[in-house]
């Protein structure tokens, strides 16, 4: 695993990339990381938008290019080499032995596959070069229950690994199909499972663990793992080769326990595509004293940059713009809000109107079909019945969901009640 020193990634950001050059132009020399500008997201992928070289080091010739979110007509890519996507993906190994997988383990892999998106290969990865005396079943996302149902009889599938939304459809599927399976493990990633999730998985599996495989994302890496001492929403930061911080709203480095702030990281893995204090649009706050290694930190959430359902992330901005796209009637404001419904989750997004539309319904079925075509992954796991019906709304200023101490309007609202449990 090639760990780079920050100071190497530093000066490869600040002469070979246009973004970081342009960020980093007052700090000629590099002193400590606390000094360094923590970045905007939004300032970094208009950037990557207007020439994705400005925000890689090299040019753009052997390694892998994989989806990091946002809409059809502005995608966010993320860059590695073939070197670094290796060390990644022994990181990733790392995470599935910290939730339990070991050799012997009969693995059915259920993550998405296609379309750029990585969750399939980390898992292909981890589990075919890192683990070789695991048995992978490379099953992926859009297989038909009854298939796998048929699949995980026949073989006696002892683990799965998915996302929540995808293995709650499954299970309930292999109850309605009355199939004999026996599981003593449940990894999951992307999306956390809910209190009515896990009650129906323990009386199905009653003898399963139910294990995170680590938190992370696409641009940052696999940037945290859960052991046996971590309850559900805790993690611990793979602090060997990524910079974990705490900061508060003015970016001030937090280091006391229980106090929630926005992670900032940076992945001492990259350099074609430096990852330097980069916000992930989480919040988290330290459960141990610091000098601990690998501290325990629990996730608290989005943050206001985006909401994250079924594995994506949803951008406002985005939202409002592909609703507001070739049309008179444009809105001025967007809030989108997560919650649980039919046991799934479920986007509904509440535009504002300085006057209420003349043909509402006409204007609600545009939004649906602009969505629709900008999320087309949003899309089909809408088909797949693995999320609820994006619900569209159109309102004004004051039906605005507002933060309860400031009174200040949302632009994320998160309902969903993650549960806590070993």
């Amino acid at each position: 695993m090639k760990v780079f020193p920050i100071e190497e990634i530093f000066e490869a950001a600040r002469t070979k990339a246009p973004f970081y050059k342009k960020l980093y132009s007052a700090l000629p020399d590099y002193s400590s990381l606390d000094v360094l500008p923590i970045v905007d997201p939004t300032s970094f992928w208009n950037a990557h938008r207007e020439n994705r070289q400005n925000i890689l080091t090299a040019p753009l010739v052997g390694g892998l290019v994989l989806n990091s979110g946002g809409t059809s007509g502005n995608p966010k890519f993320s860059y590695v080499t073939r070197s670094e996507y290796s060390s990644c993906m022994e990181v990733s190994a790392m995470a599935f032995t910290s939730a339990g997988l070991v050799d012997g383990h009969r693995v059915m892999n259920l993550f998405p596959s296609g379309d750029l998106y990585a969750a399939f290969l980390t898992a292909t990865y981890s589990l075919e070069k890192m683990m070789p005396d695991t048995l992978h079943f490379p099953m992926g996302f859009l297989s038909s229950d009854e298939f796998v149902g048929q699949i995980m009889a026949d073989f006696q599938i002892t683990a799965v690994a998915g996302m929540p939304s995808r293995l709650y459809k499954l299970f309930l599927s292999l109850l309605e199909q009355n199939v004999n399976v026996e599981l003593d493990l449940i990894l999951f990633a992307g999306e956390p499972f809910f209190p009515d999730q896990i009650r129906l998985i323990q009386k199905l599996f009653p003898k399963a663990k139910i294990r995170p495989l680590g938190y992370g994302s696409v641009d940052g890496g696999i940037l945290g793992f859960s052991d046996f001492t971590c309850l559900m929403g805790e993690y611990r930061p793979f602090s060997d080769h990524l910079v974990f911080e705490i900061v508060d709203d003015n970016g001030k480095v937090i280091n006391e326990p229980d106090i929630s702030g926005h992670i900032v990281i940076t992945n001492l893995l990259r350099k074609l595509m430096p990852i330097i204090r980069y916000p992930t649009g989480d919040r988290a706050a330290w459960i141990e004293s610091s000098g601990v290694k690998y501290r325990k930190f629990r996730l608290l959430g989005r943050g206001n940059e985006s909401a994250r359902i079924a594995d994506l992330n949803i951008y406002p901005s985005d939202i409002l713009n592909a609703a507001n796209r070739g049309q008179s009637h444009t809105f001025s404001r967007v809030q989108l809000v997560v919650k649980r419904f039919s046991e799934r989750d479920q986007l509904t997004v509440l535009f504002v109107a300085e006057e209420p539309p003349v043909d509402e319904k006409t204007i609600v079925a545009h939004i649906h079909s602009a969505l629709h075509t900008a999320q087309p992954v949003l899309a089909k796991m809408i088909a797949a019945g693995l999320i609820a019906p994006i619900e569209i709304k159109i309102g004004q200023t004051k039906d605005l969901i507002v933060n309860q101490k400031t009174g200040k309007a949302l632009s994320i609202a998160d309902l969903r009640m993650a549960v806590q449990t070993k």
